[in-house]
């Protein structure tokens, strides 16, 4: 319950998006002492699926009458040392969204992510690259961390996060079908600062209905007409356009 600490504000235009955003009931925070210290503050959570594969994660979302930033969101702000958030909402675009302001484009400092209008955000996952992970057991060993530890992580943005299945932190991608949720937000991250984003134009529904339409009805005139090959390369035409 409640509304969790927020360590930058969100400014918008038009009316307020809190309505189009993914709303958690509530929200389990950190110790005090790690809130107090922190530079930012961000969330975690990750939207189901009815299929249990993550494909989109809220950028932002509700928590009792906060609007809160995902984790990777606020590492990209503090890194820059950006002060805040600028929320561009489909009324300052000039767009129709049934009359609720909705998110399309989070900004802070140089890097901007583009939403889909409910904040959240496609990933562009990678394949797993178990080079970028370091074990617990390289930092935690007796004898001292791993020597060439600093020089993989020193100057580099660093995510900690479990592995263990027994944390219940294991998601599945389309690209893995087990992988620790904290990489998913390192993917966010980088895919942000190379600019290498997955985007769908708002008329791409349109353009869906339109295509299942002119198929349906050219394989039902092949069939009428008892024409089956010209409906197969059809069908073939169709598929491997769209």
């Amino acid at each position: 319950g409640g509304s969790p600490p927020v360590k930058a504000g969100i400014a918008w235009t038009g009316g307020d998006p809190a309505a189009a955003l993914t709303v958690f009931p509530g929200h389990v925070g950190n110790l005090p002492v790690l809130t107090d210290a922190a530079h930012g503050l961000g969330s975690i959570s990750l939207a189901s699926s009815r299929d249990g594969i993550i494909r989109r994660v809220p950028m932002l979302s509700v928590m009792g009458n906060a609007i809160v930033p995902s984790l990777s969101a606020e590492m990209l702000r503090v890194v820059q040392d950006a002060g805040g958030y600028t929320l561009r909402t489909t009324e300052a675009q000039g767009e129709t969204s049934g009359g609720t302001a909705r998110p399309v484009a989070l900004r802070s400092g140089a890097a901007t992510v583009p939403l889909d209008g409910t904040g959240q955000m496609t990933v562009r996952f990678s394949r797993p690259q178990p080079s970028l992970l370091t074990p617990a057991a390289a930092i935690l060993a007796p004898d001292g961390p791993d020597p060439g530890l600093r020089a993989r992580i020193e100057n580099r943005l660093v995510l900690v996060g479990s592995s263990a299945p027994g944390l219940f932190d294991i998601r599945a991608t389309p690209l893995a079908a087990g992988i620790p949720g904290v990489t998913i937000h390192a993917d966010i991250i980088e895919q942000v600062l190379q600019g290498a984003f997955l985007t769908r134009p708002d008329w791409m529904a349109g353009l869906e209905r339109l295509v299942i339409l002119l198929a349906g009805l050219s394989l039902t005139l092949c069939l009428v007409f008892e024409r089956p090959i010209i409906g197969l390369v059809l069908m073939a035409a169709w598929v491997g356009g769209a």
